[in-house]
């Protein structure tokens, strides 16, 4: 899954192009089909997305056609929009792989996260559990930035990275109202060179996917979090290179 602050306005890619994305991996996970694509994006089915929006599957299936045929004046259509998000369907149409003629409409990370922050607190009557969801989601990410954040931070100063990248940046950042972070905020967050991401790059593949967010999915699971079968989905979506989850 993407990491990312629970605030998106912004941040989706305008109108790229997403066909000829293929299934790497799919699996269903308390109910939920989920799986990676071929960029190695996560995604969810319809029916899913339906679920965990707390809403029925035809809710889902409306608003994605009227988005499609360009009607965009519903409060959910809206919502969309003000988000930065402009891809002409709401959904990647793709094919299982060993399935011939069995399509997924794959609902895309940044789409599951506008449509349930819609229905957890926009909505004309918000849904306690697409709340829950959508908190316990960002919960995550918002964890795993500190702790991707606090790990790079160390790597830098142990390899004297500003002598050869230059200076990091201070900035600050709020976290919305209804996050428990929100108490303590501002927060003084490091904007690094821009010149140092490919160092990042390199550091994220090689020591802390492998050596340090295994252990991090251990916690999660062990506060009840995240399910292991949601686990392994994550980390086979993370790991570089060919992706096979076990039977």
């Amino acid at each position: 899954m993407r990491v990312r602050s629970a605030s998106r306005r912004g941040t989706h890619d305008p109108g790229g192009a997403r066909e000829g994305l293929k299934i790497q991996v799919s699996n269903e996970v308390n109910g939920l089909e989920m799986g990676v694509l071929s960029d190695g994006t996560a995604y969810l089915s319809g029916r899913a997305l339906s679920k965990l929006c707390d809403v029925a599957n035809s809710s889902i299936v409306d608003a994605s056609s009227d988005w499609s045929s360009g009607k965009r004046a519903s409060k959910l259509s809206q919502w969309i929009t003000e988000r930065g998000f402009a891809r002409d369907s709401l959904y990647v149409k793709t094919e299982k792989p060993g399935v011939a003629g069995n399509f997924v409409n794959a609902y895309t990370d940044d789409v599951v996260s506008i449509i349930l922050e819609y229905y957890a607190f926009e909505a004309p009557i918000p849904s306690k559990p697409a709340r829950e969801n959508y908190r316990i989601l960002n919960d995550v990410n918002t964890v795993l930035d500190i702790s991707i954040g606090q790990a790079w931070a160390a790597h830098w100063k142990g390899k004297d990275l500003e002598a050869k990248f230059g200076p990091r940046q201070k900035h600050e950042h709020n976290y919305p109202d209804y996050f428990p972070q929100a108490k303590s905020n501002p927060q003084d967050m490091n904007v690094y060179p821009i010149a140092a991401l490919p160092e990042f790059r390199v550091w994220l593949q090689t020591e802390y996917i492998p050596k340090r967010f295994p252990a991090y999915l251990k916690t999660k699971i062990s506060l009840g979090v995240l399910p292991a079968s949601a686990a392994e989905l994550v980390l086979h979506a993370a790991a570089p290179g060919p992706k096979q989850l076990s039977p």
